[in-house]
Parts: C-alpha cells; structure tokens; sequence
C-alpha cells in the first residue's frame, strides 16, 4: 500500500471511531479487488470546489478534506456503479468475500452522517477509484461549536458479544450520568429480567441496548421479544453493522430502535436520551 498525504494536517468534524473504520473499509474493499498481486493508494489533500462537482454524485461548492483509495484491480462495470454503496452488494464470489456485505455501506452511512460526498471512478479491468469529500474546519475556534451529548439518569443494560463495544458503550453513558451494566451473552440477559419477573418486582432497566447478532441460539430481536413478554413496555434499542436486512425491517415494524453501527458518541447519546423520553412509536437510526 502507498501514502500520498497532503503537507499539512487536514481538520475535519466529527468521529475518530466512525471516519477510521470508514477508511478501513475502503482500505479493505481495495484490497479484496485485487487479483494477486497490486497496489492500493490511499492519498489525501485539501480540495477547494469552486463550481459544483459531478460524478457519483454532485459536490457542492465549498472547502474539503479529499481522501481517496485506489486500486488496480478488477474494476466496476457501469451498470453496477450505482449500486456499489447498497448493503451486501458484491460481484465477488461467495467464497471469494471475506467481508459481512456492509462494508461500502457503512462507509457510505458514515460520510452522511458527517455531510460529506463521494465520487466512484472505475473502469473494468484497470481498477477504482473511492472519493471521501468532508467539509473541512478553519483554525480551533470552530470547536466552540460542537454538540455536547446531552446527558441523563437512568439503568441502562448493554448486551453485546464484542468486547470493545461493551467498553465504550458503558464508558460513554456512565460519563453523561447513567447507571450502566453490560454483558456479553442475551440469554443471560434474559434470565436477569425472568428472575425480576419471577419476583414480581419492576423491570430491572429503563432502556436495554441490545447487539443484533450475540453468537448464541437466539439473536437480539429473540431475546427482546422474550423479555418484552414478561415486560411488555420494556424499552430497546438493537444496534448492529451486520444483521440482515429483513431483521432490520421486522425490528422497525415492531417499534423498535434500530441503531446503525459505527455510531459515535453523540449519536449514541442523543438516541438514548430520545427513546428514554418518547412514550410512543420508536423509529429507526442511522
């Protein structure tokens, strides 16, 4: 792999977490188009867009940090440029895809989520060309102007079969004043909210953030469902980067909060305190 980044340090707003697995993505997508052996370029600049831009889709006028990554390898017909962002798109064969099919999708969630825009060049059988286009911060002074992640009160439980997400997630929410525990298995999830039942006492949480996919028999949606059975008000939000599509419909159909992985801080946040406070139909995020 080759670095050509600019002289000089570009700023952008937003989620170290989200932008680095944004590049990793692409990174990894590059790579995965490669036929033996190649060269993947990932180079960086400031762009000033004076008039607007178009390509895969049009940029605005204005002042970027540009990141693009490169390959030489198989390339994308034109028919299929247009689908190259959608969930579990891929013209690799079954055996060949290393990835969960979210890859450039998330990549493509992340870049909106921070205003940005992209632009996909390719040509079969010569390689492509990914574009990442952030607005870009002049001088600190601008931070003054960053959300602060609201804060709250309230027993959170996070089920999460990653350990790092179960780290963060408590990390984040003790910080803004709620009282958090995590585990790493929804059937003993489960069995924490039956015994509370058991003994006739109160949900023993305000708000359970629950992963899609735990490793185990039954997935998030199924361990919820048992656990709205014994408290049907119980309030969820399921997050995922990985769960089909379908799950993702069937969680929205039945009120639930669909919380789009990488999240970041804020987001996290703000979702939280927002299905805290609403009494009604929940919907979906990111």
């Amino acid at each position: 792999m080759i670095a050509d980044l600019g002289p000089t340090p570009l700023v952008v707003r937003g989620s170290e977490s989200q932008l680095a697995r944004a590049v990793d993505n692409l990174i990894r997508n590059a790579v995965e188009s490669l036929a033996g052996n190649g060269e993947v370029v990932v180079k960086s600049a400031r762009v000033d867009v004076q008039e607007p831009r178009a390509g895969y889709e049009i940029v605005p006028a204005g002042r970027y940090a540009m990141l693009s990554v490169s390959d030489d390898g198989c390339g994308i017909e034109r028919r299929d440029l247009g689908q190259v962002f959608e969930p579990f798109f891929t013209k690799k064969r079954a055996q060949e895809s290393s990835g969960s099919g979210l890859g450039l999708a998330i990549v493509h969630g992340v870049v909106k989520e921070h205003e940005g825009y992209i632009d996909v060049t390719s040509t079969p059988g010569v390689g492509t060309t990914i574009s990442l286009y952030l607005p870009i911060v002049d001088g600190p002074e601008r931070r003054e102007h960053v959300p602060i992640a609201p804060r709250g009160d309230g027993r959170i439980l996070i089920v999460d079969d990653e350990a790092i997400q179960l780290r963060t997630g408590r990390r984040v929410l003790s910080r803004l004043g709620y009282d958090v525990e995590i585990m790493d298995s929804g059937m003993r999830a489960f069995e924490v909210f039956r015994s509370a039942a058991g003994s006739g006492h109160h949900s023993p949480f305000d708000l359970v953030i629950i992963d899609m996919l735990l490793g185990e028999a039954l997935d998030g949606l199924q361990i919820i469902e048992q656990i709205q059975r014994l408290f049907p008000a119980q309030k969820v939000i399921v997050a995922s980067g990985h769960a089909p599509t379908e799950r993702e419909a069937l969680a929205v159909k039945r009120g639930l909060t669909w919380l789009t992985k990488p999240y970041g801080m804020d987001t996290l946040a703000q979702m939280v305190q927002q299905v805290l406070m609403d009494d009604g139909r929940h919907e979906s995020a990111g």
